[in-house]
């Protein structure tokens, strides 16, 4: 294998240096996109229904499979049997899709 070059470690050495300032943009962004989210959960949840439209934005709630954080550990305790009547049982999760409405 080729020996890594000092110019090459300098680069990401400045590499580095650029990223850092870019990192913090990224958190405020990535900040501000989870309160718009929390507010999109919000509404789609006070209208009791699947699907809303919000302008040009389709807002629907997208299944996703059911979990049980705890199933390991009871299933040492309880069995497989009954670990998987309570899998079984569990409601699914689910997370919200916003998708811009194309134009007709």
């Amino acid at each position: 294998m080729a020996r890594v070059k000092p110019d090459r470690l300098l680069e990401r050495e400045e590499l580095i240096e650029q990223l850092a300032p870019l990192k913090s943009q990224v958190k405020g962004l990535e900040d501000r996109i989870k309160a718009i989210d929390a507010e999109a959960k919000a509404d789609l949840t006070a209208t009791g229904k699947d699907r809303c439209t919000r302008g040009d934005f389709l807002l629907t709630w997208v299944a996703g499979r059911a979990s049980v954080a705890w199933k390991a550990h009871f299933l040492k305790l309880a069995g497989k049997d009954e670990a998987a009547k309570i899998a079984k049982e569990a409601k699914p999760t689910r997370s919200l899709s916003i998708v811009r409405r194309q134009a007709a």
